[in-house]
């Protein structure tokens, strides 16, 4: 699935997903030493307003989310590292969306080395929570195109990482250390060619050479940010976000179109 946003040209963009059903997540208490390790007090006080134990659980992990995602966010920028998620101070809000499932999540995060703040906008359907981040305008989409996408793997997939390796180029290879963040990537690359037209890009013959690349440069898989390379060549005009966490896979790609 994939829906449509668009922050304006000088947007750079993360995501973060949380599989609330994974142990990790669906067990913690109010009383968790977690808390304290990654929660301001103000973002405590905010999670104590919440009016039951499963809104507690998605208020929790969207404050994890929004954190995850402005972390990248910032990190392109040239600051937020290393992720100490206490220094991310957010400031959330809720809304059910009538005649739907889901939860809407949005609001802002600041880093203490950087005043200006990341806007995050998402949803929660009380399995996952999945957050998108940005810099720049608060508003939604202006002249750019921001696409989002997000997978239930099938845990019972009899699939292993090795029976991708055929799909990657070594450069990408590089940079996939599971399955996950192997299907991520596929799903990501396949939004990605169909928007190469529209950047002067024309996608190569079926028997072509060319080829859509995610690079994730230096030694650090899953911590650099994903670069999108074709035929041999980085792609400005693109910038994308990847993530995974238990059953979910999800994705974040800005199009510049201005």
């Amino acid at each position: 699935m994939h829906e449509e946003h668009a922050p304006n040209p000088r947007n750079r963009i993360g995501n973060d997903v949380m599989d609330l059903l994974h142990p990790r997540c669906e067990k913690r208490a109010r009383t968790d030493p977690l808390l304290d390790r990654i929660l301001t007090p103000e973002e405590r006080a905010w999670l104590d307003t919440t009016p039951d134990e499963a809104a507690w659980t998605i208020g929790l992990w969207a404050l994890w989310a929004a954190k995850e995602a402005a972390f990248k966010v910032f990190c392109k920028l040239g600051a937020g590292e290393p992720f100490i998620p206490k220094v991310y101070r957010c400031r959330l809000r809720t809304a059910a969306l009538e005649g739907s499932p889901f939860l809407r999540i949005q609001g802002t995060v600041r880093h203490r080395q950087d005043d200006t703040p990341v806007t995050v906008d998402g949803s929660s359907n009380r399995s996952y929570v999945h957050l998108i981040a940005w810099n720049g305008s608060v508003e939604r989409p202006r002249r750019d195109r921001l696409e989002i996408g997000i997978e239930e793997m099938d845990e019972d997939t009899e699939l292993s990482l090795d029976d991708l390796r055929s799909r990657f180029t070594a450069e990408e290879w590089a940079g996939i250390y599971s399955l996950r963040s192997a299907r991520a990537r596929l799903l990501a690359r396949a939004r990605i060619r169909s928007h190469l037209p529209t950047l002067g890009l024309a996608p190569p013959p079926a028997l072509g050479e060319g080829r859509v690349e995610i690079r994730t440069p230096g030694e650090r898989p899953g911590r650099a940010a994903p670069r999108i390379w074709f035929d041999g060549s980085e792609v400005e005009d693109l910038d994308l976000s990847l993530s995974h966490h238990g059953r979910f896979v999800a994705w974040a790609l800005l199009v510049r179109e201005s």
